[in-house]
């Protein structure tokens, strides 16, 4: 069955899967993981969700990252009712939600404009004791500034240290875009913590330059690493002729 998936054919599998359930063949829980995790990256949502229905009723016993794939899948199939179900589940499970579980369960209410839920799900990271990390943070922060959540974003910029926490560059040339003074939300720059103000996002412009001077620095890079090496191609040739 696991092969069916390495090679595209994961509905063949799941329909293996479902055969094998009715036999009463025991079958590993990372197989049926396997499975899943086929279906829902080839976008077979309503399988997964019936296979994974399927294994529930016969009390299979899966593991959290195989909970994980789901929670993510029934979200991008807009089945939210279902994704938040089955995270309340966890426990009854036998599981504990891990920082992937928290992660998933945040960018997705995010994506979906519930700000308080997505707080309320970081709280409970951070009282699990699941660290939050600069990725999430970062990743967190953009989300709420291409939404236009400044006040919020600026919550969350809080959490930066610089040091367990830092910006990635990708947040400060998005910060630089939107607060610049042609930027879409200048006049907002106010609301950001003092940390973040005018002087900090103009220096972040400085340091990273604008896109273009980005863009035509790596290509100025690119054509002398070119010319470089067809030198030395010509220097090797004119040595071999030589000799």
């Amino acid at each position: 069955m696991e092969s069916h998936c390495k090679h595209g054919r994961s509905k063949e599998a799941a329909e293996i899967a479902l055969a094998v359930i009715e036999s009463g063949t025991a079958v590993s829980a990372s197989t049926y993981g396997v499975i899943l995790g086929g279906l829902c990256g080839d976008n077979c949502t309503d399988e997964a969700i019936a296979l994974f229905q399927k294994l529930d009723a016969t009390n299979v016993k899966l593991n959290i990252a195989t909970f994980n794939t789901m929670i993510n899948a029934m979200y991008r199939a807009r089945r939210r009712e279902e994704a938040n179900d089955l995270f309340a589940a966890i426990p009854a499970n036998g599981l504990v939600p891990n920082a992937s579980t928290y992660e998933i369960m945040i960018k997705n209410l995010l994506k979906q404009g519930s700000m308080e839920e997505a707080d309320q799900m970081l709280s409970s990271m951070e009282k699990s004791g699941c660290a939050t990390t600069s990725v999430l943070l970062n990743d967190i922060i953009r989300m709420l500034l291409e939404k236009g959540e400044i006040v919020k974003a600026g919550n969350y910029l809080d959490k930066v240290d610089g040091k367990r926490i830092s910006l990635e560059a990708s947040t400060s040339l998005l910060m630089m875009s939107l607060f610049s003074c042609k930027g879409k939300y200048q006049e907002q720059i106010k609301l950001l913590p003092a940390s973040f103000g005018p002087p900090v996002v103009a220096e972040a412009g400085r340091s990273l330059g604008p896109p273009a001077e980005v863009g035509r620095t790596v290509v100025v890079v690119v054509v002398v690493v070119v010319v470089v090496v067809v030198v030395v191609v010509v220097v090797v040739v004119v040595v071999v002729v030589v000799a």
